[in-house]
């Protein structure tokens, strides 16, 4: 009896029904398809500009007059150059650490004086002007450092550095 009903399960086909395996695969597809994120190109900006209107809605942005602020290296010091007043020299070396400071006495120099006054007055009639400092490359940081301690006291908070020309070669 066994023999009969094995034989008879044999012969039978086997199958198997991927109907519901087929669907959950669509179903997953579908749904990875509609969620995917593409991404987006840097520096690509969606704008909602008015067709009909040209440049009358144009507004002109504040101009702001720089506090153009000057180093130069020499052999006598560093020469400081505030909107094209000269102040004077830095000697060298007067921001040496070496050499002991009198107690009560700053080692702030009358040309720091001076351009701090400059600084301030220019600040003062326009409050948004930023401080842009062009440096010589010959001149010492602690020249650099110095003046740009003078705009902070002079409440500038906008201090900008440009590049000098690369001084002469001695050919």
């Amino acid at each position: 009896m066994m023999r009969g009903a094995a034989r008879r399960m044999s012969s039978e086909a086997m199958t198997l029904d991927l109907t519901p395996m087929i669907d959950v695969v669509f179903l997953l597809l579908i749904f990875f398809v509609l969620n995917i994120k593409f991404k987006t190109l840097e520096g690509r900006l969606d704008t909602f500009l008015p067709k009909d209107r040209g440049h009358q809605g144009f507004v002109a942005r504040e101009q702001h007059q720089d506090i153009a602020v000057r180093l130069t290296r020499r052999e006598t010091g560093t020469r400081v150059v505030i909107a094209g007043t000269d102040l004077g020299e830095l000697p060298p070396g007067w921001t040496r650490q070496d050499r002991p400071i009198p107690t009560g006495q700053s080692i702030r120099s009358e040309v720091l004086a001076r351009a701090h006054a400059r600084i301030r007055a220019l600040h003062q009639t326009d409050p948004q002007s930023p401080a842009v400092i062009t440096v010589d490359p010959r001149v010492p940081n602690g020249d650099v450092v110095a003046v740009v301690n003078e705009c902070i006291r002079a409440d500038v908070m906008k201090i900008a550095f440009a590049g000098a020309a690369a001084p002469p070669s001695g050919k």
